[in-house]
């Protein structure tokens, strides 16, 4: 059999490094609790997964907010981000912080970032853009705030697209005119509504008043898997081409090479979505598919960086 029929193994100093766990703590939890059942290699030391690394990073944030190593231990991984997701909503309904918004608008762009007037929260503009050409569907967002002038003649589809591929649940949609239709359509889909004109202040309390609900908003289960947000942005991923210099294997310079073209791609097949029908549907399929060999290549990305010594 192929070696690239096996899934990439790691040992327990970088899932460590990858998880956030200490290796002792692991040895204890894996005794203990069974938390994970690695393998052995040729020469009887433990070799884990990148889902291994994945539970367990999950399972370590999970116990920092005071659930038990023994309950988690036979959660998978999916089960692990619903447990995440519930703490969210609790804590962001009543004091958001920093709420991180990705905005597509023609005027508002950088001046939404700041304090929220009578609260302790305050907006991070995470990405900005005036049209869907420049805005990056990749970021990692609390909420994207869109306006209907932005997303060509089908903003219906692009916000269906958006939602099943990046965002669900997180979308805030400005609008001067919207007919019945869409608005229902809307609705329908959690997008909250936001009349123009609408001042700074004002679409800042709309945000914060309705964050929690924004945030906890998903998708049915019969949803398509969307790929993870990007890890890496391109200041990071130059760094790490960088680093290569100072040691013999090129992998990590390579790897940060293909990470930054599919990521680019990634965006450029979001921003061709604005086009017309029949673009929408063939460009939407290529971010989706973009971003999973983008998200593929980031865990190799990691892995190698752990082996090297490289710090992300």
């Amino acid at each position: 059999m192929r070696s690239s029929d096996h899934p990439p193994s790691i040992s327990i100093g970088a899932l460590s490094k990858l998880s956030g766990v200490p290796s002792d703590t692991i040895r204890t939890w894996e005794r203990r609790y069974q938390v994970l059942s690695p393998k052995r290699d040729e020469n009887g030391r433990r070799v884990y997964t990148i889902e291994d690394s994945r539970r367990l990073k999950l399972i370590g944030e999970l116990t920092r907010l005071g659930e038990r190593v023994a309950k988690l231990a036979q959660l998978d991984l999916a089960q692990l981000k619903t447990r995440r997701e519930l703490h969210h909503p609790a804590q962001t309904a009543i004091e958001p912080g920093i709420i991180r918004v990705g905005v597509l608008h023609p005027t508002l762009r950088e001046q939404l970032t700041g304090p929220i007037s009578s609260t302790k929260s305050s907006i991070q503009t995470v990405g900005h853009a005036t049209s869907m050409e420049r805005f990056d569907f990749t970021v990692e967002a609390d909420v994207i705030l869109l306006d209907i002038e932005c997303l060509g003649p089908h903003p219906d589809k692009v916000i269906d697209m958006i939602q099943t591929h990046r965002h669900p649940g997180t979308l805030v949609l400005t609008y001067y005119f919207l007919p019945r239709s869409l608005s229902e359509f809307f609705k329908e889909k959690n997008v909250l509504l936001v009349k123009s004109p609408v001042s700074r202040d004002a679409l800042q309390r709309i945000i914060y008043d309705n964050i929690g609900q924004l945030k906890s908003a998903t998708h049915s289960p019969q949803s398509e898997p969307k790929p993870d947000p990007a890890r890496f942005d391109r200041k990071l991923l130059e760094q790490i081409m960088n680093e290569t210099a100072r040691i013999e294997c090129e992998c990590p310079m390579h790897i940060s090479a293909l990470v930054l073209a599919l990521r680019e791609f990634e965006i450029y097949s979001w921003s061709c979505m604005s086009k017309n029908e029949e673009d929408l549907e063939i460009h939407h399929k290529l971010a989706k598919t973009t971003g999973q060999a983008r998200s593929l290549m980031e865990d190799m990305l990691e892995i190698v960086c752990a082996h090297d010594g490289i710090q992300i």
